[in-house]
């Protein structure tokens, strides 16, 4: 866990904007179900489960950009989600580059799947903690192909686990802190929107915990008798 610094709220306010406004800048979204068809902005899950979460970019037809800059935060109230181990790896837009991607925060050529380099990016006020530093680059400042209004492409995907019971907020950041700049285009921030997603870790209700043990147990019986 990292240590948060002292952030004044109007920051917090430059990093998420007021509660349900609307923007016709371009979206970078959680999505918490990489199984399913759509972002996922709400998923429920049990203590102890490992799941992958894309950050994702969709496109208003007009915004164009060289480079991003994103840390992912999480645990605005208790300890419930953790990291894995498993490094983020890199999303399709890094395959979409005139000339090539650079891993930014390492300078290698980079493609989708190749795990990223973590820079250390500061928790924002609010949460206690957060991914890291993940960027990616196209190669002498050749922007990276429009992107069609409504249109998502992934910029990266990482792992995390349900650590305990609670409800957590996972939200994309930017960085320094937001302002706009979690895009850049020839180094000037390119205006984006954030759209914050909700986890929820439940255990399963007592009755089908030991409904789920008996069948288990029932199952080990029958096997030992064959």
């Amino acid at each position: 866990m990292r240590n948060k610094p002292v952030v004044s709220v109007f920051l917090a306010f430059a990093l998420f904007g007021k509660g349900g406004e609307v923007s016709a800048a371009p979206v970078i979204a959680v999505d918490l179900d990489t199984n399913v068809l759509g972002i996922q902005a709400t998923r429920t899950i049990d203590p102890g489960d490992q799941f992958s979460v894309d950050i994702v970019y969709t496109g208003d037809g007009d915004a164009v950009f060289d480079t991003f800059a994103l840390d992912v935060v999480f645990n605005d109230v208790g300890m419930v989600l953790s990291l894995t181990s498993e490094n983020p790896i890199a999303g399709p837009i890094a395959d979409t580059a005139p000339t090539l991607a650079l891993n930014l925060f390492s300078a290698s050529p980079v493609v989708s799947g190749d795990a990223l380099a973590i820079d250390n990016f500061l928790v924002p006020l609010g949460y206690d903690d957060g991914l890291g530093g993940i960027g990616i680059s196209s190669v002498g400042g050749t922007p990276f192909p429009l992107v069609g209004d409504g249109e998502t492409i992934g910029l990266f995907r990482l792992s995390l686990s349900a650590a305990s019971q609670g409800t957590s907020t996972v939200a994309s950041t930017g960085f320094p802190f937001g302002a706009n700049a979690e895009l850049a285009l020839a180094g000037a921030p390119v205006p984006v929107t954030l759209q914050r997603a909700t986890m929820t870790v439940v255990p399963l209700p007592p009755a089908l915990w030991l409904f789920a043990t008996g069948l288990l147990t029932l199952l080990r019986a029958k096997r030992r008798n064959c």
